[in-house]
């Protein structure tokens, strides 16, 4: 099965379509009926917002996630709504503003293994809603590490992908753009997952694997990060226009890639090292997303989890006509 699905929730049939989709995942990764059940009335409360609370509606994004042994599913419900006034109080069941029982964003938390909600008066809304086939500890939790990818609209496939690792030094990062878009992208994309989970090692050596990997492919923009948990240090190695940047409270940076095409022309793999704050964010993004983005805009949201971030960023910075992908990452 495809690990995302996105849905556009503008009419109560697409709240049907929601449900049947998460139901087949679900089933799929082997969660039991009492849990679907559970599951059923997230999204359907989650998509009844879209419907009920917004002009246009919104868009459902359900995911797969694996976390080693741990796998479960994530869905988001996102809108360019009025947005959420006092989220304290729309969370207390009898809270109403559209003639309904109230229960909405109440049931949705308590029926949530994690649930996490920004809202932005004149911006919009950002539910996160997590159900874990196997609930993890929270002392399993080091890191937190979210992304999403998405193609081009009209597109079957997406060119972009990322992949992720938990290492000796700490978490590996990859995001590949394959030239163009639709399948033969997606077919170079792909190619540099496969090198990626293949080559171990400094980044600059597994970006040199994923370069020699993609030659018979159209190419790809590539870049590797690894954060260090230890040494609290970030080395990053790009080649094309793929983006990252270290937030702290202390302000932004932004890391350095080379030009040229992965597979094809990469003259230079430079590694750059960057220090590393605890508490810091990286964010990591393809072109498919504005560079024009400043989280210094959304107050608090630097502090929820890394999937709302990602969330955000896709509704009000996605170009539109472009694969897309974005991906955050933060130690615990």
């Amino acid at each position: 099965m495809k690990n995302i699905f996105a849905l556009k929730i503008t009419e109560q049939s697409a709240v049907s379509e929601a449900r049947r989709l998460t139901t087949y995942a679900a089933t799929a990764i082997g969660f039991n009926e009492t849990d679907k059940g559970r599951i059923s009335i997230i999204v359907t409360e989650l998509c009844r917002n879209l419907v009920k609370h917004t002009s246009n509606g919104g868009e459902f994004l359900l995911f797969r996630i694996k976390r080693g042994h741990m796998e479960g599913l994530e869905l988001l419900a996102i809108d360019k709504s009025p947005g959420i006034r006092n989220i304290a109080e729309a969370m207390r069941d009898g809270f109403s503003t559209a003639g309904s029982p109230g229960t909405g964003l109440g049931s949705i938390k308590r029926l949530s293994d994690f649930f996490d909600i920004y809202s932005l008066e004149g911006l919009g809304t950002v539910i996160l809603s997590r159900i874990w086939l196997n609930k993890p500890a929270l002392e399993e939790q080091t890191f937190e590490i979210s992304g999403i990818n998405l193609p081009k609209p009209g597109q079957e496939v997406s060119g972009d992908k990322w992949a992720w690792r938990m290492g000796a030094n700490g978490i590996t990062v990859m995001i590949a753009d394959g030239l163009g878009h639709g399948l033969e992208a997606s077919d170079a994309s792909n190619e540099a997952i496969k090198a990626f989970e293949e080559t171990s090692g400094a980044v600059d050596k597994i970006l040199n694997s994923i370069h020699l990997r993609l030659g018979h492919t159209r190419g790809a923009a590539v870049a590797i990060c690894e954060l260090e948990t230890k040494a609290l240090s970030v080395k990053y190695c790009g080649v094309g226009n793929i983006s990252g940047v270290i937030i702290s409270p202390l302000g932004s940076r932004s890391m350095i890639s080379h030009n040229g095409i992965v597979g094809h022309e990469a003259r230079r793999m430079q590694v750059f090292e960057y220090p590393w704050t605890k508490g810091a964010l990286l964010v990591m993004h393809s072109d498919g997303m504005s560079a024009r983005w400043n989280m210094d805009k959304y107050p608090g949201l630097f502090m929820k989890s890394t999937s709302v971030i990602c969330g955000v960023l896709y509704r009000d910075f996605s170009r539109g006509n472009d694969d897309f992908t974005v991906v955050a990452m933060r130690m615990l």
